[in-house]
């Protein structure tokens, strides 16, 4: 038996992110433009103004740290054991988790991967606009970061998501940048679409 309490304070302290890699300040961001598709599209507005080399030294980072985590705040708020709606936190996890673990790729690059994959399904399947993806790849060639694009989807470990319930799973899915809302999908119809686009 486990339990959870929620945290006391939240202690930001910038100057450490000068002590990370490039690649670690991109899988930083993985969570942090998630947020701006989900639920905060300020976020995605403040991340225009910046590049990944420069983000740490950026009169922005700070206003996007405090808007990442009141973003997050609100989910884990509202859902505490993530039985609803938090499970919006997960947009660009189903596929990430299953990349992350075939290629051993850092956390917050296999998120941002997903995302991309995730948004081009909902897009075939009519749930998200074009926009939408098209903006994400702009912010992300905006912000300095290329992303693998060939890396096949191992099907086995997106059955094993969290999400999956029977013959179907709950995709988060992002209707316009800064807003997103759960959908349940068939899993015969996302294999097709993951296999096929």
């Amino acid at each position: 038996m486990w339990t959870t309490y929620p945290a006391v304070a939240t202690i930001i302290e910038p100057r450490f992110l000068a002590s990370l890699s490039r690649e670690q300040i991109i899988d930083g961001l993985g969570e942090i433009i998630k947020l701006g598709l989900v639920k905060d599209r300020s976020i995605l507005t403040l991340l225009k103004k910046v590049h990944v080399d420069t983000l740490v030294a950026s009169t922005q980072l700070l206003p996007l740290l405090k808007k990442a985590i009141a973003a997050k705040a609100f989910y884990v708020k509202a859902d505490p054991s993530e039985v609803g709606l938090r499970k919006i936190l997960n947009a660009g996890h189903t596929i990430g988790h299953a990349l992350e673990l075939k290629y051993k790729i850092p956390h917050g690059r296999a998120v941002l991967i997903g995302l991309r994959k995730e948004l081009s399904v909902c897009e075939e399947l009519g749930l998200t606009p074009p926009a939408v993806r098209a903006q994400y790849e702009a912010l992300l060639h905006s912000l300095g970061i290329h992303l693998e694009d060939n890396l096949a989807i191992d099907w086995q470990s997106v059955l094993h998501d969290k999400k999956v319930a029977g013959d179907h799973i709950v995709l988060p899915v992002i209707k316009k940048p800064g807003e997103a809302k759960l959908v349940s999908i068939k899993l015969a119809s996302l294999k097709h679409h993951l296999v096929t686009s």
